[in-house]
């Protein structure tokens, strides 16, 4: 029985060698259960427990870490500016506005006006304008300038299940419902498209990829074109990012960085 159970570890390493050819750069160590990440423009990354944040570069160096005076959920966080780093707060209803050396500079409220009860906010790429989901699914576009609402959009309001992200991408609004998938609505507030991948946490852009990590596959959409394909990776893993040199798989205490380039 022993011999069998070796038998079937070996060749379950081959087989997974054959389906994940990418050759492991390093390791990195990371803060404990891991709720939430991001990315920047560079592939730098950020990992998001109750108690703090941790900063890497794209190699898997970590720069910078902010500890919370109180532990407390940060339900989004969004990097993708670089000079500007934004961590909404629910409990606060706040954006919590970091400079690169994870410092703050600003906090922002929400004013409670926008919204009945906002459950997740997002800035937008100009940062003159951010995005905040109401309890009743509708989402609304706030100009920061002028503290008014530009866009109101009732698109997923008959949509079940938990919105668990947002995010604004080459003038296209990306939501993460827990239960379907992402939805993707245009800059006129409409619905436009659907990508059905239930059960996901996260996604990101690379290029005109969307990509997501379910199960032990990562799948690359191109938003303009919907050509679609996937990789294998190991079992695992919670989240993953991927630029044009590096995949990388994070699991609670643990970041893995691969060489990678993406299929053009």
């Amino acid at each position: 029985m022993k011999l069998l159970t070796v038998v079937l570890s070996l060749i379950g390493s081959t087989l997974l060698a054959q389906q994940f050819p990418y050759t492991k750069l390093r390791e990195v160590k990371l803060q404990s259960d891991v709720e939430r990440i991001s990315v920047d423009r560079l592939g730098g990354f950020y990992t998001v427990n109750k108690c703090g944040i941790e900063k890497f570069d794209p190699e898997g160096k970590r720069e910078k870490n902010y500890v919370k005076k109180i532990c407390t959920d940060t339900e989004l966080l969004e990097a993708w500016q670089l000079a500007r780093i934004y961590a909404y707060q629910k409990s606060k209803q706040q954006f919590i506005v970091f400079n690169p050396n994870m410092e703050i500079i600003e906090l922002l409220d929400i004013d409670p006006a926008f919204a009945v009860e906002p459950q997740l906010a997002t800035l937008s790429p100009d940062l003159q304008t951010y995005w905040i989901l109401d309890i009743d699914n509708s989402l609304k576009k706030i100009d920061l300038r002028s503290e008014t609402v530009s866009l109101e959009t009732d698109a997923l309001k008959k949509i079940k299940g938990k919105i668990i992200h947002l995010r604004e991408y080459q003038n296209l609004l990306f939501v993460l419902n827990a239960d379907s998938g992402i939805y993707i609505i245009n800059k006129l507030g409409k619905l436009v498209s659907q990508v059905e991948a239930p059960g996901i946490s996260y996604f990101s852009f690379a290029g005109e990829d969307l990509y997501y990590l379910k199960g032990n596959q990562v799948t690359f959409f191109d938003i303009f074109s919907n050509d679609t394909y996937s990789i294998d990776v190991p079992a695992g893993n919670k989240f993953v990012v991927a630029t044009d040199e590096r995949l990388i798989l994070i699991r609670d205490g643990l970041a893995e960085i691969f060489q990678f380039t993406p299929k053009k």
